[in-house]
This record gives C-alpha cells, structure tokens and sequence, in this order.
C-alpha cells in the first residue's frame, strides 16, 4: 500500500468542534422539531404549528405530500393534513433540506466538488435513501433522509479546520495511487469524514442511530444496522442517477445492486426505484430555482 508523503496533522476534537461552532446555526424551525422529536408527549399537532408559521417550510412540505412518493388520489392543500400524511421524521429531513442549501454551497476542490456539488450530491443521496426506504420490504428505521443529507458534512468541517494544502496533498495521493480519500484522511488526519460528520450530528442533536450511519459510509463500518446500510447504498446510488438517465439498462454497478438487495428492495423494481429518484431529484431541484 503506498503511504501519503509529507506530515501528518492529527486533529483533536476541540478543533473539530470550534469548526462545527462556526457553521451557521440551524433555523428556529429545525431546532423546535428537533426537541419535539425527543419529546415522547408531542403529537402532530405541534408539528403542524411549527410549520405553518414558516412559509418556506410550508411549501416544502405540500409539496412533498403530493410527490409521487406518496401515490395520493387527492391533492392535499392544507399543510397541516400534509403533514398528517408525512409524519416528524419526514418534516424534519424536509426542513433539514432547506436548511443545508446555504451551507453545502462553497466548492470543496480537494473533494472533486465545484460550488453546490456537495449540496447536489448531499441532496441526491438524501432522496435515493427515502426512495429506498419506500421501496424496502423491510420496516425501515426513521432518520434515513437526515443522515443521508448530512452523510458528508464532515467534508465542510475538515475543509475548515485543515490547512488547504494538506487536503490538496490528500487529494492528489488518492489521484495517483487510486486509494480512497477517506483512508486517507485517516493516515494523515487520525479520522475520517464520516467520523467528523458524526460529531456534527451529536453536536446539532441528532440520535445515535443517525450518527451511527454517518460514520458508516465509508469502511471500516462500525456496524451493519439497516440505516447505516441504506446510507452507504444511497451514496453509491446518487454517484449512478445521471448515468441512469442516459442508459437505465446500463447504468447501475452490480455492487450497487447487491446493497439495494440487502436493504430489502425487489429486485423487479431497482428501475422504478431510480426512475423515482430521478423526478423527485429534479422536482426538488426545481424548487429551488
């Protein structure tokens, strides 16, 4: 194995989370559903007041309610039965969404990302895990949105904290000897992204199942609970959904099918499951343009 040439720069966890202190704090709105859903007590109700006193949120949410997602019959106009129709975990991961936007957008170069390329990929794994969850056979665990969407904080962190040429030198390692960047961060840093991005999580109050997943999508993995592996399939379907549209019968890595499989998915409907995580991709995108 070829090692990384120059020092190491092994990060401690003050200097993780004075980085974490510097990104922007989370709307009212994401903090209010947070506590709600560590409040056992709470129904939708409270949700529904939480929502409608934020129109951005509002919409979001109709307009997931209405999503293809949900196959309703009937359109669904008022915010407080759309968020019957959704429940908490799914208005958390949709005011989480708008709440990444802004944060995600600077170009992260050492990670191949161009300004709002975390933000695409963050959100298209986001998505390709609920499609995934929808698809599952299996009952899937809550948190799967949210921890896909922030799988990768721990690269804005480390970009941060991280002299740039470090990162840089990190990244053209992985250019010329095809190891992974996440290995390498470990030999160099002493933790990876995901590590970091799991530290954000507990940071903004996020349960540990959730955690978990984000330090698990990249190996070694610290566990093989059902989240964390529709996580790391998530990420590697999000790599595949703009290959997908140019040649759905070509497109999707076999590697990438044998995990949508032990998430719980039938196999006879991988390509529906892609085609739906394509529309509501560019739906949500559409949104915000």
């Amino acid at each position: 194995m070829t090692a990384i040439s120059g020092p190491s720069t092994t990060l401690d966890s003050s200097t993780i989370l004075d980085a974490i202190e510097r990104l922007d704090a989370m709307p009212t709105s994401v903090n209010r559903l947070l506590e709600l859903a560590e409040n056992q007590a709470a129904g939708m109700s409270d949700v529904a007041e939480i929502v409608r006193f934020d129109a951005v949120l509002s919409a979001d949410v109709l307009r997931k309610a209405n999503s293809p997602m949900y196959g309703a019959r009937q359109a669904i106009v008022d915010a407080t039965m759309a968020v019957g129709r959704l429940g908490l975990d799914d208005v958390l991961h949709m005011a989480m969404v708008r709440a990444m936007r802004g944060r995600m957008a600077e170009a992260l170069p050492p990670y191949g990302f161009d300004r709002d390329g975390l933000w695409k990929h963050s959100l298209e794994t986001s998505i390709a895990a609920e499609c995934i969850s929808h698809f599952s056979a299996e009952p899937t665990p809550n948190g799967a949105g949210t921890a896909a969407l922030l799988h990768d904080i721990g690269k804005l962190v480390l970009a941060d904290c991280v002299p740039r040429s470090t990162m840089m030198r990190i990244a053209q390692t992985a250019k010329e000897t095809g190891r992974q960047m996440h290995e390498l961060e470990v030999e160099v840093l002493g933790l990876h992204h995901g590590q970091v991005g799991a530290t954000v999580a507990r940071a903004w109050g996020f349960p540990v199942s959730v955690q978990v997943a984000i330090t698990g999508h990249h190996p070694p993995y610290p566990g093989d609970d059902l989240l964390s592996r529709i996580v790391r399939t998530a990420n590697a379907m999000a790599h595949e959904l703009d290959p997908f549209v140019e040649n759905p019968n070509n497109s999707i890595a076999q590697t990438t099918a044998d995990s949508i499989l032990r998430c719980g998915v039938d196999i006879r409907r991988i390509g529906e499951m892609y085609e739906l995580a394509v529309t509501t991709r560019d739906e949500v995108l559409a949104s915000f343009n």
